[in-house]
C-alpha cells in the first residue's frame, strides 16, 4: 500500500517535472523589450514571480539592433509601441535609422513624432514569414497623410492583414487618442510578393502579357478594370501606350487631367499626395508648355506632345493604384472588422471596464465585477446595499473575451483566432452589431487621384442604389452651382444665426433649443443660405450624411461641419434633397467618408462626385410631388402627437383631490431573485429601456450578475441614470433588473391604479422634480428620498380608471401616428424606386 502510494506520488512528481521543463522551453523563447530602466526590471521579476523562468526582457530601445535579438526569426510579436515622442529619431545612431525606409521621407528628425511608424516597420524586419503580429496603434496610422502614408505603404506590401480592431476615446485613461488594434501575419520574406508584382506591373506597362496564363493573375488586371469603371479594351490599348477617346471620356481620366493640368490654368491643388513619379512628370510638362521649344511648334505638334506628357502621367498614377489593388486583392482571408460603439455608455460596456479621476478612486474600474457600497451612502437604502465578489480582471464582463475561457467562441477574440487560422466565421446575435467582415481591397479608395492607400473601417463594397442605364447619372458638382462647406463661426451675443452641425437633425428638422450667433459673415457672403439650400452634415459617426432640407425665413449659415449644396437652374433642388436623403440614405453617404472610428469627414469632392439620375423635369416633378404629400401627412401626425401629448398633460393636471407623496402610494421593491430564475427577455437595465418613455427593448446579451432586483406585473420601472432621459415603463410582466433601475411597487391596490400612478409620473414636471435634486454631474442619479416626496393628485378608484381608460386611448392613437411617421422613410423609398430603378 505504501509502495503503491509512492509509486503514484512519483508518476505525478514526473508529470509536473515534465510539464515544468516543457514551459520553461517555450518561455526561454519569450523575448521583452523596454526602454523604462525601472520597468524593464519589475517585468523580468513578474516573469520570475509568476513561474515564467527563462522569459528575458531587454532593457533598450525597441528601434535599435540588440545582441540576441535577430531579423526575421520570431514567430509572434505583441507590441503596444509609444506614440507622438519627438526627437525620438535623435537618440537613435545613424546606422539604424539608416535602416529604416521610413528614414527617407523625414527631412527633420527633431521635430518628428511619429514613433509608432517605425515601429511597423521594425515588426516587418523582425518577423519570419508566416509570423503573426498584434500592434496597438493610433488609429491616424489608418488614414493619416505623410509619413502615415508610406507606413501604409509597408504594411500593405509586407503583411496579410487578418483584423483591425477600432477603439474610441476612453480605452486608455491618460489620453484619449482612438486606438486600433492591428492583427497581421508576415508575407513570406522569398519569393518577395511585393517584388514579383512590381515585375508583372512593369510587364502590363509595356505590352507584355505573355506571362500571364503562368502566373495567372489576368483576372485580377480585370478585377481592377471593372471597379475602375474603365472599358477592358480601353485599359488594354492604354497598356500598349493608346489613350482612346472613350478612355479619355471616363471620369477618372478626367479627374487625371484636372490634376495634370498641363496648362496651369489652375493652381497645383493636388499637390499633397500626388506619388513623386506623376509629379515630376506634370512639373516637366507645365514647365515644357512654357518653354520656347513647345510655342515654335505646329497646332498638331502641340497636341501630340500634350498627349505625350498626359500618357506618362496617368501611367505613373495608374502603376501605384494597380499595384497597391493588386497588393489588398491578394489578401488570402476577409478582414475581422471590429468597431467599438461611440456611444459613452456602450463603450463601457464593450470594454467591460471605466476609467476613473476621483481622488482616492484613480484608475480602471472593472465593470460588473461588484463592489463594495458604503452604508452611509445616499445612494441606496441600507436595505439596497448589497455585498458582491470582487474578482477583478477574471469577472469582467466584455463581448472582447471571457477572461475565464479564452476558447468562448460568443467572443470576438474567438473570431480574431478563426480568422488567423482561415477557419469559416459564424457571428452570433451578441457580437454582430460590432463585427463586420470583408476585403480588404473594399476598405481602400481607389477613385481618387490623390491616393494616399488610406485604410477605412468600413467597406466600400459598391452598393447599386438607381438604375443607371434608365437616366443619365450625373455627379452633384455638375448640377450645383455652389458646393461649399460653411465658415468656421467667430460666435457672438448677436450677428447671423448659426445651424450647427448637430442642430440639422435630417429630412426638414432642426433643433434649435439653443441659439447660436456668428459675427464673422458679411450680406454678401454666398454662404449665407437661400431657402432651397440642401444640407449635408460632413463630420462624425452617426452625423456625416445626414442631409437637411433648409427652407426657413430669415438670414441663416452653417458651421464648418456642414457642406451647402445649391442646385442650378433646371434642376428640381427637391428632387435632389428627397434622391439624397432616401434614395442614397444617411447612412450609404456616411459610409462614403474617410478617416477611422470616431473622426470621419465627407469631403467637398466626395460630396461633388456623389452621382444622380437625372430624369426630366416632369419626372422630377412627379417625385417631388409624390415625396411632399407624405411630408404633409408626417407633418400632420407630427401636429396630432403634440396635441394629444398636450391633452394628456390637461387631464392629469385638471384633476381634483389631495395631493399625496409618493412615498404614502408607492414603495422601492427591494426584493433580491437570481438571474436564473427568470427568462433573458424580461431583464431590463438602463440600457434597454427607452427614452421618452418609450418602453423596453430585448436586453442584448447576457449580464455578469449573481442576482437582481425582482419586479411585478403593475410595477413601475424607472431608470436612475440620467433621469432627463425619462426611462420609466410600467411593467406588463414579472422580471428582474438592474439596480440601477428603481422599482417602485404599488402599496394600495385596494385604492390605487398603478396605471394612473404611470400616467402621473409619465410628465415633464416629475423628471424635472428629479433633476432639481441629484447627486453626480457626469453621470447624474435621483436620490431616493427625493424621488418619494413627488406629490400626486390622488382621486377616488373610479376616477382613476377614468383617467385610464382616457389615456389608453390617446396612446393608442399616439401609437398610430408615430407609426406612420416611422413608415414614412420607407414610402419615399418607394417612391423613388418606382420611378428611378
Amino acid at each position: 500500500m505504501i509502495y503503491r502510494r509512492l509509486n503514484v506520488n512519483l508518476t505525478q512528481y514526473c508529470k509536473e517535472e515534465r510539464l515544468i521543463y516543457v514551459l520553461r522551453e517555450y518561455y526561454e523563447q519569450i523575448v521583452g523589450i523596454e526602454k523604462d530602466y525601472r520597468l524593464s526590471k519589475v517585468s523580468q521579476v513578474a516573469a520570475f514571480m509568476y513561474g515564467m523562468d527563462g522569459i528575458h526582457i531587454h532593457y533598450g530601445d525597441g528601434l535599435q539592433e540588440m545582441s540576441g535579438i535577430q531579423d526575421h526569426t520570431f514567430s509572434v510579436l505583441v507590441a503596444n509601441p509609444p506614440y507622438s515622442v519627438s526627437g525620438f529619431l535623435e537618440t537613435l545612431p545613424e546606422e539604424d535609422r539608416e535602416r529604416y525606409t521610413l528614414n527617407n521621407y523625414i527631412s527633420n528628425i527633431e521635430k518628428n513624432n511619429s514613433i509608432e511608424t517605425f515601429f511597423i516597420e521594425r515588426a516587418a524586419q523582425l518577423l519570419k514569414s508566416g509570423g503573426v503580429a498584434a500592434i496597438v496603434l493610433p488609429a491616424s496610422v489608418l488614414s493619416g497623410t505623410g509619413l502615415y502614408m508610406y507606413t501604409r505603404e509597408i504594411l500593405l506590401k509586407n503583411f496579410d492583414v487578418v483584423g483591425i480592431c477600432c477603439f474610441d476615446k476612453k480605452t486608455f485613461g491618460q489620453t484619449s487618442t482612438r486606438t486600433i488594434t492591428l492583427f497581421l501575419r508576415r508575407k513570406d520574406l522569398e519569393p518577395d510578393f511585393a517584388k514579383h508584382l512590381d515585375n508583372r506591373i512593369e510587364s502590363w506597362f509595356t505590352g507584355n502579357t505573355s506571362d500571364d496564363t503562368y502566373y495567372k493573375d489576368s483576372d485580377k488586371i480585370n478585377s481592377y478594370i471593372e471597379r475602375m469603371g474603365y472599358k477592358k479594351e480601353d485599359y488594354r490599348k492604354f497598356l500598349n501606350g493608346e489613350l482612346t477617346e472613350s478612355f479619355m471620356e471616363s471620369e477618372m481620366v478626367k479627374d487625371y487631367l484636372k490634376a495634370l493640368n498641363i496648362k496651369k490654368q489652375t493652381s497645383n491643388a493636388n499637390s499633397i499626395g500626388l506619388n513623386s513619379r506623376a509629379k515630376k512628370v506634370r512639373d516637366e510638362a507645365q514647365k515644357f508648355i512654357k518653354s520656347r521649344s513647345y510655342k515654335d511648334l505646329t497646332p498638331a505638334g502641340k497636341l501630340q506632345e500634350e498627349l505625350r506628357f498626359t500618357l506618362r502621367f496617368i501611367r505613373e498614377i495608374e502603376k501605384e493604384m494597380l499595384n497597391y489593388f493588386l497588393l489588398a486583392a491578394s489578401n488570402p482571408q476577409p478582414v475581422l472588422l471590429v468597431q467599438s460603439p461611440t456611444d459613452k455608455d456602450q463603450e463601457k460596456s464593450f470594454l467591460g471596464y471605466e476609467w476613473s479621476n476621483r481622488k482616492g478612486d484613480e484608475g480602471i474600474h472593472y465593470l460588473n465585477t461588484g463592489k463594495l457600497k458604503k452604508a452611509s451612502s445616499d445612494d441606496e437604502d441600507a436595505d439596497d446595499d448589497t455585498i458582491r465578489q470582487i474578482k477583478g480582471v477574471n469577472g469582467i464582463s466584455t463581448p472582447l473575451f471571457n477572461p475565464m475561457d479564452i476558447n468562448d467562441v460568443s467572443k470576438i477574440n474567438s473570431l480574431v483566432r478563426a480568422n488567423f487560422n482561415k477557419e469559416n466565421l459564424e457571428l452570433n446575435e451578441g457580437i454582430s452589431k460590432f463585427v463586420s467582415m470583408g476585403n480588404l481591397v473594399d476598405m481602400m479608395d481607389f477613385s481618387r487621384v490623390i491616393f494616399t492607400k488610406e485604410i477605412k473601417t468600413s467597406f466600400l463594397t459598391k452598393q447599386i442604389f438607381f438604375d443607371d442605364e434608365k437616366f443619365e447619372m450625373k455627379a452633384l458638382a455638375t448640377i450645383a452651382t455652389f458646393i461649399q462647406r460653411g465658415k468656421n463661426p467667430v460666435y457672438g451675443e448677436e450677428g447671423i444665426q448659426v445651424i450647427k452641425s448637430g442642430q440639422a437633425r435630417g429630412g426638414i428638422e432642426f433643433d434649435f433649443s439653443k441659439v447660436y450667433f456668428a459675427t464673422n459673415y458679411d450680406s454678401e457672403d454666398k454662404r449665407i443660405l437661400k431657402k432651397g439650400d440642401i444640407l449635408i452634415n460632413s463630420t462624425g459617426v452617426g452625423t456625416a450624411g445626414r442631409v437637411t432640407l433648409f427652407d426657413l425665413n430669415g438670414k441663416y449659415a452653417v458651421d464648418n461641419h456642414i457642406t451647402i449644396l445649391r442646385t442650378k437652374n433646371g434642376v428640381d433642388n427637391l428632387y435632389v434633397f428627397y434622391t439624397l436623403a432616401y434614395g442614397i440614405g444617411f447612412k450609404n453617404i456616411e459610409a462614403m467618408a474617410a478617416g477611422t472610428s470616431g473622426q470621419i469627414e465627407l469631403s467637398v469632392s466626395t460630396i461633388q462626385n456623389i452621382k444622380i439620375p437625372l430624369p426630366p423635369i416632369d419626372i422630377q416633378k412627379k417625385i417631388v410631388e409624390e415625396c411632399e404629400k407624405i411630408d404633409q401627412v408626417v407633418t400632420k401626425n407630427k401636429e396630432m402627437i403634440r396635441e394629444m401629448q398636450t391633452n394628456m398633460e390637461a387631464i392629469i393636471s385638471s384633476l381634483e383631490g389631495l395631493c399625496q407623496p409618493l412615498k404614502t402610494i408607492m414603495c422601492y421593491g427591494k426584493e433580491r431573485i437570481s438571474y436564473s430564475a427568470i427568462t433573458p427577455e424580461t431583464y431590463v437595465s438602463t440600457d434597454n429601456m427607452e427614452q421618452n418613455c418609450e418602453g423596453i427593448v430585448p436586453y442584448n446579451g447576457t449580464p455578469n450578475v449573481n442576482t437582481i432586483v425582482a419586479y411585478q406585473k403593475g410595477d413601475i420601472l424607472l431608470s436612475n441614470i440620467r433621469p432627463y432621459l425619462k426611462k420609466l415603463w410600467l411593467a406588463n410582466c414579472n422580471g428582474g433588473c438592474s439596480p440601477d433601475v428603481l422599482v417602485l411597487h404599488n402599496n394600495r391596490p385596494a385604492q390605487v391604479d398603478s396605471s394612473f400612478i404611470y400616467y402621473s409620473l409619465r410628465r415633464q414636471g416629475f423628471f424635472d422634480f428629479i433633476m432639481s435634486d441629484i447627486k453626480g454631474m457626469k453621470m447624474p442619479r435621483g436620490k431616493k428620498e427625493t424621488i418619494e416626496k413627488f406629490e400626486i393628485i390622488l382621486p377616488s378608484l373610479d376616477k382613476q380608471k377614468e383617467v385610464v381608460e382616457k389615456m389608453s386611448k390617446i396612446d393608442e392613437e399616439i401609437s398610430k401616428a408615430k407609426q406612420y411617421v416611422a413608415n414614412a422613410y420607407s414610402a419615399k423609398q418607394a417612391i423613388l424606386d418606382k420611378y428611378l430603378k
